[in-house]
């Protein structure tokens, strides 16, 4: 089996509301790659569509908790740049909006659509989900909420962690499946907001049958 490799993430956040966010990313060079995106917001607007180079990303789903709302989106091989360098990527907004974005660029993935699985749930002190993995997936996840409060990433390894002053914090993190099974993700949370979503993509070796998702909100 082709295991996944990381190839690199970029991120960036906006401390105050824009229309259309986005950065520029330096994608590499390497076979069967695909690039998750998880876009976060704390607005009534909404995301309506996210490019890397001018080229639009695959709708993945998207999690729903009032204004908060995180998405998720894919990039496979055949439309990634052809020459490896610093390319835009840019999530279309209906209005302006209060943003944190990610990217990760992943190698050795299974390339086409990626399906849906059950939701997690949301306890009072955190937020669960696990998903069916092949042996060597990913999962890539992103946390959004209304208020300051502090999210750990409990499974896995946090790549990037900020928070936008009082009113939105999010936490990205990926864990990679050493056997197939039941891949869990966990944000714990030192309160309870008000207002609190979550995404999360399993993505699958380049040999395995499927990719799944899951999200959920309060």
């Amino acid at each position: 089996m082709a295991a996944i490799v990381s190839l690199g993430n970029g991120r960036r956040t906006s401390e105050s509301t824009v229309s259309n966010p986005s950065f520029d990313y330096t994608c590499h060079a390497g076979s069967n790659r695909k690039m998750i995106a998880i876009i976060m917001i704390e607005d009534s607007d909404s995301i309506t569509s996210v490019t890397y180079n001018s080229v639009s990303l695959e709708y993945i789903d998207a999690a729903f908790a009032a204004s908060t709302k995180a998405y998720a989106y894919y990039l496979d091989e055949e439309d990634f740049p052809l020459t490896p360098g610093s390319y835009t990527v840019q999530a279309n907004s209906s209005g302006s909006v209060r943003a944190a974005m990610t990217v990760i660029e992943l190698e050795n993935c299974r390339q086409g659509a990626v399906d849906s699985d059950d939701p997690s749930t949301i306890s009072a002190s955190f937020l669960i989900g696990s998903v069916n993995v092949a042996n060597g997936a990913w999962i890539v996840a992103g946390s959004a909420c209304e208020a300051l409060v502090t999210i750990t990433q409990t499974t896995g390894t946090t790549i990037y962690s900020t928070d936008m002053g009082s009113q939105f914090e999010y936490c990205f993190g990926y864990e990679i499946q050493t056997s197939a099974g039941t891949g869990t993700v966990r944000h714990n949370i030192s309160v309870t907001p008000f207002e609190f979503c979550m995404m999360a993509v399993a993505v699958q070796p380049i040999d395995a049958s499927r990719a799944l998702f899951f999200g959920a909100g309060f």
